[in-house]
């Protein structure tokens, strides 16, 4: 069933930001209509939560001790270190672009380091894929292999080598989050709570309707 969507202005080139899609290739969300209409409308965003101003302060600060902390370590290793630095990859449908919290070089090699403060998840693994696959079609060119880690407060995990099958869905993601056909969406609690789309009419409505006839 093809779901109707309230357009706000539409984006003259369709256009993707990484997290947007990386706790859906992770499955720890599940609404691509969320980075759909994102990636197709200049869409309003919900204002901050003043409550959470400190978390994300704090949360920040711990980002950036760890890229410099590592960054340093690095260059201490030999390698050749960028911080925070920006790519864009240009697709048939659209353009996908953000930073990079680190990558290394040294000879043949690239290193690819995402940098996260909190707890791990899944998605962090699949960003960092996201973006072993992409920099060699920006800047990263030329470097017989390309790794990836994820660098957490506590310590560093490695990066599954990319597959044809990582590649594939990573494609496959893209392709639905720039195409014409507006995805099915599937709101839930977790999902919606951190949605920054204000006009999304799916958003979660909690039932203060007692639908069991009592029954509990």
């Amino acid at each position: 069933m093809k779901q109707e969507t309230l357009t706000e202005e539409p984006r003259p080139r369709k256009y993707i930001f990484p997290t947007w899609i990386t706790k859906l290739l992770a499955g720890e969300s599940r609404c691509w209509y969320s980075a759909w209409y994102k990636s197709n409308f200049k869409y309003q965003k919900k204002a901050d939560d003043p409550e959470r101003a400190a978390f994300f302060a704090e949360y920040n600060e711990k980002h950036d001790t760890i890229v410099r902390h590592r960054a340093l370590a690095m260059k201490l290793e030999g390698w050749v270190v960028k911080t925070e630095e920006p790519f864009r990859v240009a697709g048939k449908a659209g353009d996908i672009s953000g930073r990079i919290d680190i990558v290394g070089m040294k000879g043949d090699e690239a290193l690819v380091v995402e940098v996260k403060s909190g707890r791990p998840r899944q998605s962090d693994h699949w960003q960092a894929l996201l973006y072993m696959m992409l920099l060699p079609l920006d800047w990263l060119k030329g470097f017989k292999t390309v790794r990836g880690e994820v660098e957490y407060r506590d310590g560093t995990v490695p990066v599954s080598t990319m597959t044809a099958g990582d590649k594939e869905k990573i494609g496959a993601a893209l392709r639905l989050v720039t195409g014409d056909e507006v995805p099915m969406a599937v709101p839930s609690e977790g999902d919606c709570r951190y949605c920054d789309i204000v006009r999304c009419q799916y958003r979660y409505q909690a039932s203060s309707v007692d639908v069991t006839g009592g029954m509990f």
